[in-house]
């Protein structure tokens, strides 16, 4: 049995909604205001990167994205602050 456009149509919207949903507002922080948990994944999973830029959800989701730089190689990270990658891209 196959799907209809509709129920198609439907899911890609609903897939569109989420992205829209997940779209937060930071604001910059200092380094050191990051949670201990980030800061030690960051230092266990991008060896030789330093943290250059550091930000926080205004929305209260306790969600950092991070700024690394490693020699001309930069990456952004979006962290929960409990120490769990949410995704990583590259600048």
């Amino acid at each position: 049995m196959a799907l209809g456009g509709s129920a198609g149509e439907s899911i890609a919207h609903n897939a569109q909604q989420l992205n829209i949903n997940q779209k937060n507002n930071y604001r910059k922080i200092k380094i050191d205001e990051v949670s201990a948990n980030v800061l030690k994944a960051i230092s266990d999973n991008y060896i030789g990167y330093t943290v250059i830029e550091a930000y926080i959800s205004e929305e209260e989701t306790g969600e950092y994205k991070l700024v690394l730089k490693k020699e001309e190689k930069q990456l952004v990270v979006y962290y929960k602050s409990s120490g769990e990658l949410i995704k990583q891209d590259v600048k």
